[in-house]
């Protein structure tokens, strides 16, 4: 049996909605207090929870290094649509997942260089740390009683591999939003900061918990806390660091008992 031809990267079909992005604009906050019967906390994931690992990566592309060399040969294009995606942030572009299965479906067999590639992407996308000091604010708010969703353009493998390897991150929170996309058929991943991704957001979020609260979005891109707010009325702060979010919540008097607690 032939192996399927691949004809095209992924997510080549109609580009999503920009916001655009004034300066100096970090948090967006309307109540004048926060408290867990108010409020909830959607966390982005990358370079807002965990970061790359940068040592560790080093060494992964050494390891590497002759197989991404021929595929770079062997598909030039597709790799310069890689290198675009993952260096310039792209948001038009697939999540890593959808680059490890393109990447299996041109090789022919495990043993294909195209395979192996797809294997590199998979441990690249996983290679995570713990920015420091994220997993003491997430589990202080949790135990305060706040609601926590995960919300990420991260595929739904790559997120379950790092639930395991951060169990004591990740079980704080009541669900996770992934990102979606379909395989093959040309159609933009539904990512931040569409409209779409927002929607399916609020709609996972309504879905999982109960209660009309205010979420409040922790994300490092400016872009998706814009878009959070301009279609689904979401309050956020811009993460610079954990002190950074702890001062604006603490000016909200997030962390005050309540007659409840």
């Amino acid at each position: 049996m032939k192996p399927k031809k691949v004809t095209d990267t992924p997510n080549m079909g109609k580009r999503v909605r920009r916001v655009k992005t004034p300066k100096n604009e970090q948090v967006s906050i309307q109540a004048s207090k926060i408290s867990p019967e108010t409020h909830a906390f959607a966390f982005d994931n990358d370079d807002t929870l965990v970061t790359n690992g940068l040592l560790d990566k080093g060494w992964l592309i050494l390891k590497y290094s002759l197989i991404i060399l021929a595929t770079f040969i062997a598909h030039p294009v597709i790799m310069y649509r890689l290198l675009k995606n993952e260096f310039f942030d792209n948001e038009d572009e697939a999540p890593a997942e959808q680059w490890q299965e393109l990447f299996k479906h041109l090789g022919r067999g495990k043993n294909s260089g195209e395979y192996q590639f797809a294997c590199f992407v998979q441990q690249w996308a996983e290679m995570k740390t713990i920015v420091p000091g994220m997993d003491n604010l997430v589990k202080e708010l949790a135990d305060a009683g706040y609601s926590l969703a995960l919300w990420t353009d991260m595929g739904i493998h790559d997120g379950k591999f790092l639930k395991q390897k951060f169990e004591h991150l990740y079980d704080r929170f009541t669900f996770c939003s992934y990102v979606t996309y379909k395989y093959g058929d040309g159609e933009s991943a539904i990512k931040k900061p569409s409209e779409q991704a927002v929607e399916k957001f609020v709609k996972e979020y309504k879905k999982h918990t109960t209660g009309d609260k205010t979420i409040i979005l922790i994300d490092d891109k400016l872009k998706n806390c814009l878009a959070a707010k301009k279609y689904g009325n979401i309050d956020y702060i811009q993460f610079k660091s954990p002190q950074q979010v702890r001062y604006a919540l603490e000016k909200k008097g997030a962390f005050e008992k309540t007659p409840a607690q």
